[in-house]
């Protein structure tokens, strides 16, 4: 019985060249998805802008923030604290998933208050592991927070604006790439919430001024009011003292010739009443 002949095992060097090229091909392949993630996030830059545009209303340029914040980061939620120096506490009325309502707390509680008081970064991979995790939040809301990267935001003069927040990485957790595309993504959104802010206190000042000026009209015509009464009786008066007068002398005999005396008098007279 005739023995089938082995088969030739591959060469070494055959089988180096094969793992090289699947190494290299592996290589291309996570290079060109690395490129593609870094041109959608680009874009996503250009679409903030595009999509704030000329509007600085500052709750809606705060929601539209958050919302291209999470989408491109590809986070579960995110939420966007502003200091608020008077009470020296963190506000928002943006907290993507929690409703409609304002949110406030002191500077310095939670990771978000960790963050903006230090200036730190801080990315967790496992939130309740972390101390300076806030539970209480989770419990009321009955969320789950697993992965959290958080990090504060600058005016262009370097003082603090507040904090961008973002929860549960959608695959995994938050890489070093996605700080620093954040770092990138709130350098910009801090100019526009700059900017926002500013034309809103410009707004308040001007709704202030009007305000005031009201309330001086308002005084004002009180006050003209309150002259032009006191003014109406003692004029009357004297109006009526003035006829008297020019009757009496009129009835003398030879009567009193002043005419152009009365006149003038009457005539100013006039002048003060149609003033009252």
């Amino acid at each position: 019985m005739k023995e089938s002949p082995k088969k030739e095992a591959p060469f070494p060097e055959r089988r180096r060249e094969d793992r090289r090229q699947k190494t290299r091909r592996e290589t291309d392949r996570v290079r060109e998805q690395n490129h593609s993630e870094s041109i959608r996030k680009l874009q996503s830059l250009l679409e903030l802008g595009r999509l704030i545009g000329l509007d600085l209303r500052l709750n809606e340029m705060l929601k539209q923030i958050a919302q291209k914040a999470t989408e491109v980061m590809e986070a579960d939620r995110c939420s966007l604290f502003l200091y608020d120096p008077e009470a020296n506490e963190l506000w928002s009325t943006v907290a993507l998933g929690m409703g409609e309502r304002v949110i406030r707390m002191p500077s310095g509680v939670g990771v978000s208050g960790y963050s903006f008081k230090t200036g730190e970064v801080v990315n967790l991979q496992d939130a309740y592991s972390d101390p300076r995790f806030n539970r209480e939040v989770d419990m009321r809301t009955g969320y789950h927070t697993r992965s959290m990267l958080c990090m504060p935001l600058y005016a262009r003069e370097g003082e603090k604006l507040g904090v961008i927040q973002l929860l549960n990485k959608k695959n995994g957790t938050f890489s070093s790439e996605d700080e620093a595309f954040l770092r990138t993504f709130g350098n910009q959104a801090s100019v526009f919430i700059e900017m926002a802010q500013l034309q809103k206190a410009r707004i308040e000042a001007l709704e202030q001024s009007r305000a005031e000026l009201e309330r001086l009209n308002r005084a004002k015509g009180k006050a003209l009011d309150h002259l032009s009464h006191e003014l109406r009786a003692p004029l009357a008066v004297i109006q009526g003292n003035l006829k008297l007068l020019k009757k009496k002398l009129q009835e003398q005999d030879p009567p009193f010739q002043g005419d152009r005396f009365f006149d003038a008098l009457e005539r100013h007279l006039n002048r003060i009443m149609d003033i009252q």
